[in-house]
């Protein structure tokens, strides 16, 4: 009689990572017999003819067998809804959120730079000096002109007119630092005898408009006798002006002029003699406008396509979100304070809005600044807004930002264009009061004929699939997790529903077991299907993990060689 002993040894272990989606071209026979390799004893009769069909090739492997099939790696709760609606947002906290993203410029009223047109006035002299005249030597000073007022003033800018809704009404105009040109021109005199140092001078003084360089409003300029040639222009010199400011009031420059005797007596004959005096500005440049800005702007958008988004969710659900949060990055030269609105409505004539009393304000920025600014208006309350976001959520979602000026006091600083523009954005983050979202999805070709041959049709028991662990991070905690699972055939129908499958204490029990083991015969593919339901704020870093799942038969494995 010849004795021989059959040795199964585990050589190697494959633990196999699923891919997020979980399908893989993955055959349970074939994890299950790569572990094994037959060998045999050294008690052998050397005579004993292996190929005899008599010998028995049917082997069972013990019992309660647990294999190892791997991970399922993170499923993405933020991934599997971008499948239905792929214009969700992540926020700067990480919470998912439905955005409208825009830019709006505003065009206000032209404004044409005020300008200052060259002053010129010609006064007679007085009677007194027609025909020959002598004055004394410098003991005494001749008046010619006393305390002439002219005007010198820049006109109102002309407005080409009201624009989108908004109109500047100018109050005070700047000029920064400029120069003055001061001269004159006399005619129909001629100095016949005059000493050195006689001269002729022109007293200015100047309305409270005008802020000459060291805050004196009145000066004097000189110029000798003997530069004098009648009817020829004679320079007064520069007058530096540190600002000059158009109010609405009546600027005026008023002069004075005076013959001042030498060192001997000043003769001169005159027929109808006249003194011109003439005031030039060098380039002016206008540092600000003080104004009153008025009227409003709106800026509208629509969102549409939120059916499938809907379709992720059951009809119970209620998608209640967080307050929606308004996003400026802002850029602009008008020196005013602002207010915002914002309104919302539905293709159904349901809307929401922040109301007049609740409108957004900030302050204008600061002076110079034509810098990006940023701001975060989050509006505490939206009229209204639970009936405009609701379920079913709409399939359409206007909304519209308003800028208001409200007869605001501005300043307006140079420019070749008054400058307001902004790029905003406009989010409504999920934060769910109630919830019962679904995601599928399936763990493809893990069954085939030969694993039902081996396992399932050999089972006397359950044959389960098991996991170690499922771990749930969502919705800080909030948002619980209901696991179901499927068996489907090549054509992925449904022909074994296995319930749920996750248990209290986090584990994974997929049981096989009665009639539902005959029908493993066709059976293909493995679905889950995970429900989520509670209430809370889904994050992008939010998943579902299953950790440690294996095949586990409580009759062995069977294999015919």
């Amino acid at each position: 009689m010849y004795i021989f002993a059959l040795h199964f040894q585990i050589t190697h272990i494959t633990i196999l990572k699923i891919d997020k989606g979980m399908k893989k071209d993955l055959l349970i026979y074939q994890i299950i017999f790569s572990f094994f390799i037959l060998s045999f004893s050294s008690c052998i009769n050397p005579d004993f003819d292996f190929d005899d069909e008599k010998l028995d090739t049917n082997v069972t492997l013990g019992s309660n067998i647990n294999l190892p099939v791997g991970d399922i790696q993170e499923i993405s709760v933020y991934e599997e809804l971008k499948k239905v609606y792929d214009k969700l947002e992540v926020g700067t906290d990480g919470v998912l959120y439905i955005g409208y993203d825009g830019t709006f410029p505003v065009e206000f009223p032209d404004y044409e730079t005020p300008t200052v047109e060259r002053l010129v006035t010609e006064s007679r002299l007085d009677d007194d000096i027609t025909g020959t005249v002598t004055i004394p030597a410098a003991t005494e000073s001749t008046p010619l002109i006393q305390d002439q007022k002219v005007k010198y003033e820049v006109s109102s800018p002309d407005l080409v007119g009201e624009n989108d809704n908004l109109s500047i009404t100018p109050k005070k105009i700047g000029f920064g630092s400029f120069i003055l040109e001061t001269g004159f021109e006399l005619s129909n005199i001629n100095f016949t005898s005059y000493g050195s140092g006689a001269k002729l001078t022109v007293s200015l003084t100047f309305s409270d408009n005008y802020i000459l360089k060291g805050y004196v409003n009145q000066i004097k300029k000189s110029v000798l006798i003997s530069s004098i040639i009648n009817n020829s222009y004679c320079s007064l010199g520069e007058i530096e002006v540190d600002s000059y400011t158009f109010d609405g009031r009546e600027p005026t420059l008023t002069y004075s002029v005076t013959l001042e005797g030498g060192n001997e007596p000043i003769t001169l004959t005159a027929t109808d003699p006249k003194f011109k005096f003439i005031l030039d500005s060098g380039d002016m440049n206008v540092s600000y406008l003080d104004c009153t800005i008025d009227g409003k702007k709106d800026f509208s958008g629509t969102e549409n396509g939120f059916g499938d988004l809907q379709g992720a969710f059951s009809d119970s659900d209620i998608l209640q979100f967080r307050n929606p949060a308004l996003s400026l990055n802002l850029t602009t030269n008008l020196g005013t304070d602002f207010k915002l609105g914002l309104d919302l409505s539905r293709s159904d004539g349901i809307s929401a809005s922040l109301g007049d009393n609740n409108l957004l304000s900030f302050k204008k920025p600061a002076e110079g600044s034509t810098e990006t600014q940023s701001y975060e208006l989050t509006p505490q309350n939206l009229v209204n807004f639970d009936n405009v976001i609701s379920t079913p959520f709409p399939e359409e979602l206007a909304y519209t930002v308003k800028l208001f000026f409200d007869n605001q006091d501005a300043t307006l600083l140079p420019s070749d264009q008054l400058e307001l523009s902004a790029d905003y954005s406009f989010k409504i983050p999920f934060d769910f009061k109630k919830i019962n979202l679904s995601l599928k999805d399936t763990i493809t070709d893990l069954f085939d004929e030969d694993t039902y041959e081996q396992v399932f049709s050999y089972a006397k028991e359950d044959v389960s699939i098991e996991a170690d662990l499922v771990e749930v991070s969502i919705g800080g905690g909030g948002i619980k997790l209901d696991i179901s699972a499927a068996i489907l055939d090549s054509n992925f129908n449904e022909i074994i529903d296995l319930g749920s499958v996750l248990k209290d204490n986090n584990t994974l029990l997929i049981a096989i077991k009665g009639d539902d083991l005959k029908k493993m015969e066709n059976a293909r593919h493995l679905a889950f299907i995970f429900r989520l339901s509670g209430a809370g704020a889904i994050k992008i870093e939010d998943y579902i993990k299953i950790n440690g799942l294996r095949l586990v038969s409580g009759s062995g494995i069977h294999y015919e060689f």
